[in-house]
């Protein structure tokens, strides 16, 4: 099936990871929900940012584990980058078989950078910008959301809210720098240019 992706970069430091993630999924849920909703504004601690979030403490715990996981996985390995993926969903009973069917798919590629106080400006505008960014896309490219917004294949009716099913995973890259990185990636860009 074709759905639209779209993906976006975003540059913070470790500290910042997870108040990022957090603040960018509400953001793409806050787009993506189709009830009554409740704003509720989130001051950042880390970063210098006020982002809108659905008031439902439901969703919101969702979202801070998924968000703490992802940025569990970047410290542990002391990644450098890592992909968050936030895929919205029809869920429907095929053959007695539960199956996703993805109709939407958001890709933020995440920059860890050194931690530096003197950045978080820099940082909290790379954040702020996505946001912004996010609320364009959703604006400029819609035809392919479902309409049929009061059908449970669609909508999450456990949330009053009623956010269309989402789930976020993630990929962690490229380890901080150690000897063995740095040979094998010398080693893959000597024979990945040999067999060109």
């Amino acid at each position: 099936m074709n759905f639209p992706t779209l993906e976006f970069p975003v540059s913070v430091d470790q500290q910042q990871v997870t108040e990022a993630a957090v603040a960018i999924i509400h953001t793409i849920i806050w787009h993506r929900t189709v009830g009554e909703v409740r704003p509720r504004d989130e001051k950042c601690r880390f970063l210098d940012l006020v982002y809108v979030r659905v008031d439902n403490d439901k969703l919101m715990q969702e979202v801070d584990r998924a968000a703490a996981d992802f940025a569990k996985a970047v410290r542990q390995g002391n990644h450098k980058t890592g992909q968050l993926k936030v895929a919205f969903f029809q869920k429907r009973t095929r053959y007695f078989k539960q199956e996703k069917n993805v109709w939407e798919k958001w890709l933020i590629d995440f920059k860890i950078v050194e931690r530096s106080d003197d950045k978080r400006a820099v940082f909290s505008a790379s954040v702020r910008e996505l946001l912004s960014s996010i609320a364009l896309a959703v604006m400029r490219k819609d035809s392919h959301v479902p309409l049929d917004v009061e059908n449970a294949e669609y909508v999450d009716k456990s949330i009053s809210e009623r956010p269309f099913w989402w789930e976020v995973s993630f990929d962690v890259g490229q380890a901080g720098s150690s000897g063995i990185d740095s040979i094998r990636r010398v080693i893959d860009s000597v024979f990945s240019s040999t067999n060109a």
